[in-house]
């Protein structure tokens, strides 16, 4: 035994302490990384009672992983802000509505912190990843202070051991004081929540957090419209909103159904009419409402539907929508070049020419396959490939009831800020950025495809990045124009 690590009082406290621990933080147990003094290895082994043992007795420190597809517990790794850091994750946490005294922090045993959330039975790492996001967003933190853990393939150490290079051992501390907790049964104590709470909290949230992001996007200068064949401009939204805000209550059904004919008048299809009439709801006083945002999605979805079947399109009325360029810089397809798969790259780029055109996207998988000439399985396979490696990030659509039938809404796209890119070597761009000014044709996305890595990157790039099938086709269109 390492000395200065005060050894157990009893073999009892050895024991339920090693089973609080196995059971809160060891879901995942074929491998783990061991930390000592100058040493850090990850074995590829199952692990036994034996290394939580060591790891609690101070001979090595262990760290676990993720399993594959789930999880048991979620970590917020604080490297910087301190304390102030921490109440913060955790005030962010308890808004959600996870349960105040069922949220856990221990030290890192150096100068960062962990606050720790157990689940029961477990939750899939995408709805972990989900919690992290939020707390993101609500704290405002950069993701370099306060890291994601576990994955799959990141470790976190474990509390109760002793750091490595401090001796310190990585004590729980008080939530309330954020004192040390020297008492190594406190793990003990340790409560789970339960995985149907959290799937209910994020669905509250998430739609919440896609509001806030967005609710100007649904309805503002650039919405679907621009990528349809109506040609109805809504540069005027703000002034069409202005003379249609709600000042007195019950009257948001009528207005709802005004303003639902009147787009339709101008080419509007019954899911842009859904998206304007939920953007419009989004910045009306709640007072005047009357009503929960279900409710009013399910009325804007009827008056939708009605408007597209009863309302004719005076196509006189039409306006020309403005083409506006789209601009890809050298990091967006150092970030699209990350793509590991020929069909992923190419989603990449599908998704990223929506984001740049509206400011985030939704679109179903079938529209994503059909696009860029694949089936749809592989679309998905694209999609997860570009959202586990942070090249884009997804929000979930949920589900609705359409028609008598529940119907799963589009998944939400958008480029994640800090985006990780290839490294680029002198000699490998032609330019900075490409300029894209003709009007979009997704008719037509292999030459697309071509133009836009063709416009920034040379052949002795792509070479590295590209099959030959894409390389040919990116030379033939340069050779082309």
């Amino acid at each position: 035994m390492t000395q200065g690590v005060e050894p157990f009082s009893t073999p009892e406290n050895v024991e339920s302490v090693v089973q609080a621990m196995k059971s809160a933080y060891c879901f995942f147990r074929q491998k783990y990384v061991v930390l000592a003094p100058g040493y850090t290895k990850t074995t590829m082994h199952y692990f036994t009672d034996r290394v939580l043992e060591s790891h609690i007795a101070g001979q090595y420190a262990v760290g676990v992983f993720a399993g594959e597809k789930a999880t048991s517990f979620i970590t917020f790794d604080i490297d910087a802000g301190g304390k102030a850091a921490v109440r913060k994750v955790m005030g962010a946490l308890t808004t959600m509505g996870f349960p105040k005294d069922r949220i856990y922090v221990s030290t890192s045993g150096k100068k960062g912190y962990h606050v720790d959330m157990f689940f029961e039975p477990y939750i899939y790492n995408e709805r972990a990843r989900n919690i992290y996001d939020l707390v993101i967003w609500m704290t405002g933190a950069s993701t370099s202070s306060i890291e994601f853990r576990p994955t799959h393939t990141q470790a976190i150490k474990l509390p109760l051991g002793i750091h490595a290079t401090t001796r310190k051992r990585c004590w729980f501390l008080d939530p309330q004081t954020l004192d040390p907790i020297e008492d190594l049964t406190y793990v003990t104590t340790v409560e789970r929540i339960p995985s149907h709470l959290c799937g209910e909290i994020l669905k509250k949230w998430n739609k919440k957090h896609w509001n806030e992001l967005y609710a100007d996007m649904i309805c503002g200068d650039r919405t679907d419209m621009a990528n349809s064949q109506s040609n109805y401009d809504f540069s005027r939204k703000n002034e069409y909103y202005a003379a249609h805000r709600l000042t007195e209550s019950h009257t948001r059904h009528g207005m709802m159904v005004e303003m639902a004919r009147d787009i339709r008048y101008n080419g509007a299809t019954a899911n842009q009419i859904t998206k304007f009439l939920m953007g419009w709801y989004y910045h009306q006083d709640p007072v005047l409402i009357g009503s929960s945002e279900d409710e009013v999605r399910a009325d804007a979805e009827a008056i939708a539907e009605w408007a597209e079947e009863s309302v004719p399109v005076l196509r006189v009325r039409q306006m020309p929508a403005e083409c506006k360029p789209i601009i890809f810089t050298k990091r967006d397809i150092g970030a699209i070049l990350r793509a590991p798969t020929s069909a992923a790259r190419r989603v990449a780029l599908l998704l990223y020419t929506y984001c740049k055109m509206f400011g985030a996207t939704k679109i179903s998988y079938a529209k994503i396959a059909e696009t860029t000439n694949c089936v749809e399985a592989t679309a998905k396979s694209a999609v997860a490939f570009l959202v586990k490696l942070r090249i884009v990030n997804k929000q979930s659509g949920g589900l609705h009831v359409s028609f008598g039938k529940m119907v799963k809404r589009s998944n939400t796209y958008f480029i994640p800020k800090g985006v990780r890119t290839v490294a680029f070597a002198d000699g490998d761009l032609i330019a900075d950025e490409y300029v894209f000014t003709e009007p979009y044709d997704k008719t037509n996305f292999d030459k697309f495809y071509c133009k836009v890595l063709g416009a920034i990157c040379t052949d002795k790039c792509l070479e590295r990045y590209l099959t030959k099938p894409e390389l040919a086709d990116v030379q033939k269109a340069r050779q082309g124009e």
